[in-house]
C-alpha cells in the first residue's frame, strides 16, 4: 500500500518535470527580441512561409493580415527574394528590452537602407517574444504604459 504523502509526490513529478523542462509557453524559439529574430531569419532562409507566421505576434497577425495566413503568404510570394535579402543582412547592434511585454532591436546602421527603419518590435504573449510593428495597437498600448511608468523615455529611442 503507497502512503499517501507518497502518493501525493508521485502525483507533483509531472508537474515538477514541466516547471523544470519549461512549459508550453517557454518556446525556446522566441526566448528574447534577438533569438526570435534568428527564428525568423532562419524560416525567411527555408522559405517556411508557417515557421515566419509563427514568429508574428497575433495582434500583428490580426492588424496587418487580418489574422489570415493566405494573405501573408500572398505578401510573400510578392516579396520573397527581397525580404531574404533584407532579413540575411541586417546585423542586430543592440537588444533593448523595455520591460516584460516590449522590447525592440537596433540594426546596425550600415546593415539597413535609408529607407528603411533601423528598428524590430517586439511584444511577448504566452508563446514568447514575437515581432510586431509600432504601429501594433497592443504594442503602442504597452509603450504608453511605460511611458507612464517610466520604464521607458522617448530619450533613450
Amino acid at each position: 500500500m503507497v502512503s499517501a504523502g507518497f502518493g501525493h509526490l508521485l502525483c507533483l513529478i509531472p508537474l515538477l518535470w514541466v516547471w523544470q523542462c519549461g512549459g508550453e509557453g517557454d518556446d525556446r524559439r522566441y526566448l528574447s527580441p534577438a533569438v526570435t529574430y534568428r527564428t525568423y531569419v532562419t524560416a525567411v532562409e527555408a522559405e517556411d512561409v508557417e515557421a515566419l507566421w509563427q514568429c508574428f505576434s497575433l495582434s500583428y497577425r490580426h492588424a496587418e493580415y487580418a489574422g489570415e495566413i493566405s494573405r501573408w503568404k500572398d505578401e510573400w510570394n510578392r516579396s520573397r527574394s527581397d525580404l531574404q535579402k533584407r532579413a540575411t543582412e541586417r546585423q542586430i547592434a543592440d537588444e533593448r528590452i523595455i520591460n516584460a511585454r516590449i522590447a525592440y532591436l537596433l540594426f546596425d546602421s550600415s546593415t539597413v537602407l535609408s529607407r528603411e527603419s533601423p528598428f524590430c518590435y517586439f511584444i511577448r504573449d504566452d508563446a514568447g517574444w514575437k515581432i510586431t510593428s509600432y504601429l501594433d495597437s497592443s504594442f503602442h498600448a504597452e509603450l504608453e504604459l511605460a511611458l507612464e511608468r517610466g520604464e521607458f523615455s522617448l530619450r533613450d529611442w
